[in-house]
């Protein structure tokens, strides 16, 4: 539903927004909990969790998670790029611009499931979505 008005980047409404276009995706896929992590992003550092079940984002929610078997860090800048379609996880991730810890066979898993071509357009879905923030 790209004709939906674009939501504030990093708000609750994108959150939502990123748990409508990503939990419509249907397998196969990993499963894993990924703690996301987005440094110098306005109004301070954003954090939330992505539970992916067989390939969909089943559950988006906002703040840290101590359970999370993978963690996903990146800088504001590359993180909108990534959100933008500029910029793909396992690109990001070789250019040293996205940052993980935890389980490196989740890692593997997670960039190969965003490189196929559902996932692919369900990212640049949400960047048709998204209000980048004020320059």
């Amino acid at each position: 539903m790209s004709g939906a008005a674009p939501v504030p980047y990093l708000s609750p409404a994108w959150h939502e927004a990123a748990a409508e276009v990503l939990g419509a995706l249907h397998g196969p896929g990993p499963s894993v909990r990924v703690q996301w992590t987005v440094s110098k992003a306005p109004g301070g550092e954003a954090t939330w969790t992505w539970r992916v079940e067989d390939g969909r984002v089943a559950e988006v929610a906002i703040g840290p998670d101590g359970d999370a078997e993978l963690v996903l860090t990146m800088v504001h800048p590359d993180h909108l790029e990534l959100t933008q379609g500029a910029v793909s996880p396992a690109a990001a991730f070789m250019q040293g611009r996205l940052k993980a810890a935890g389980h490196t066979g989740r890692l593997l898993e997670l960039l190969r499931w965003t490189s196929q071509p559902a996932v692919r357009d369900a990212l640049a879905e949400l960047g048709r979505r998204t209000a980048p923030p004020d320059a």
